[in-house]
């Protein structure tokens, strides 16, 4: 008679995987032409795909977050996940060319009356005020490194595996309303590049997996198209499947 270790398969040992983003990794419903549903986002394809392979998902983050402000987040709740893996997926934000600092949009935001002109009037003239005005950004690049760092050292500290995505190329549409935006890109995903190397972390490559830039990038040149979440749906897959994340 077979005994119980002959009948009962063995448990499942869980691999526990959080995903650390700004909303790049969320949906998006701006327009039924470029609509991305929540079933369609990287996220829920992992989940989809590796959930009865013993791999449990978590998400942190939101909506125009920068990497220092992940970074905090991760600071503050790693304790609470203690992930195997984690991975995170921010940059633009950083990044992008802007019209106002953070602290000047809290300013606008209190114009009353005069706040819906003067929005018109930069949205207007948004590539001439850029051009003319020293680049503005919302974390420098040094800023920008060091944050990695601090990311690659909490991953050291709770022994998790990390996985850095870089910064998605944008559309010339964009470059054009955004001068600079795509040499910001390159300078910060080199950045990246460059910190993944020198700690060991694993770097994906979002200029390689988004290489057609029409069919992965919306029209906003920033977000990102339901096939570009299946190519890094697909390149995640096989860097967790492998489990050589150092």
């Amino acid at each position: 008679m077979p005994g119980l270790a002959d009948v009962v398969s063995p448990a499942i040992v869980r691999t526990s995987v959080l995903l650390v983003g700004d909303s790049l990794s969320m949906p998006r419903n701006v327009s039924e032409r470029e609509r991305v549903p929540l079933a369609d986002t990287y996220p829920a394809l992992l989940r989809r795909c590796l959930s009865d392979q013993g791999y449990d998902f978590a998400r942190l983050g939101g909506r125009a977050r920068t990497l220092p402000e992940l970074v905090r987040e991760l600071e503050n709740e790693k304790e609470q996940y203690e992930p195997d893996y984690i991975v995170i997926h921010a940059g633009i934000v950083d990044c992008a060319p802007r019209v106002f600092s953070r602290w000047q949009r809290k300013v606008v935001r209190r114009l009353g009356m005069f706040r819906g002109p003067l929005l018109r009037f930069t949205h207007r003239h948004r590539r001439a005020i850029i051009r003319a005005l020293p680049r503005r950004v919302y974390t420098s690049a040094c800023t920008y490194r060091t944050a990695v760092r601090s990311a690659t050292r909490i991953a050291s500290e709770i022994g998790s595996g990390i996985v850095f995505i870089g910064i998605a190329p944008s559309r010339y549409e964009t470059e054009h309303r955004s001068p600079g935006l795509e040499e910001n890109i390159r300078v910060y995903d080199d950045i990246l590049r460059e910190e993944c190397k020198a700690s060991n972390a694993v770097f994906i490559d979002a200029f390689a997996v988004f290489s057609d830039i029409e069919q992965c990038i919306l029209s906003d040149g920033i977000h990102i198209s339901s096939e570009a979440h299946r190519r890094l749906a697909a390149s995640l897959q096989d860097v967790l499947r492998k489990k050589s994340v150092p």
